[in-house]
């Protein structure tokens, strides 16, 4: 099944090593603002971090940014360490009629976390692939689960899993805004549906210190 990686959008949260840069000339300054750049799936991408609610967040020096699913509901959140102080959650509260789904792989064969196996859907005309990774940002490990947004698409005509086993198992005819539990060899163990999505009506990011 011939497939493209999700065309992602790029998040940016940086800073300073040293508080003392700021009295330096011509430095980089210790505490940066984040940065968001929506993809036009057109090979250019949009700065949307106003849009997105980011810039009336006061610039710190931040490490490391990790990205899942916290509640449970379709959004990807943020979680961020920032230096010398809590972490923060960037909840993701936009809301659209879009569709999605999340699988959740367990390795039987392969490592039980499925480090590795590749997935690849099609849903009508759209067709897409991920990989389950181990590490992304510094310091900082991603949800394991893999999130694909559908668009309108209310279905998903074909999945194919390839684990790092070898073993190649194929779906059929899944619906769409579910969590799905997947184990190796023994197919979908548990469904979980995700609530629906409708118009949205405050900020797209909410910020939330722990």
């Amino acid at each position: 099944m011939l497939a493209e990686p999700p065309r992602l959008d790029i998040f940016v949260a940086n800073g300073h090593v040293f508080p003392q840069m700021d009295h330096a000339q011509h430095s980089a300054p210790y505490r940066q603002p984040m940065l968001l750049h929506r993809n036009n799936r057109d090979g250019t991408f949009e700065d949307v971090t106003k849009q997105a609610g980011l810039a009336a967040m006061a610039p710190a020096s931040r490490r490391g940014a990790a990205f899942g699913d916290i509640f449970n509901n379709g959004n990807i959140d943020i979680v961020i360490l920032n230096v010398g102080r809590p972490p923060s959650l960037l909840l993701n509260t936009a809301k659209n009629p879009n569709h999605r789904v999340l699988f959740k792989l367990v390795g039987t064969q392969s490592n039980r976390a499925a480090i590795g196996a590749r997935v690849t859907i099609q849903a009508g005309t759209l067709r897409q692939l991920s990989e389950v990774r181990g590490g992304s940002s510094y310091l900082s490990q991603n949800d394991l689960r893999l999130h694909f947004g559908l668009g309108g698409e209310t279905k998903l005509d074909a999945v194919e899993i390839r684990w790092p086993s070898g073993k190649i198992e194929n779906l059929k005819n899944l619906p769409a805004d579910c969590i799905y539990q997947i184990v190796e060899g023994n197919g979908v163990l548990l469904s979980t549906p995700l609530p629906p999505l409708i118009a949205a009506t405050q900020s797209p990011v909410q910020a939330v210190n722990r």
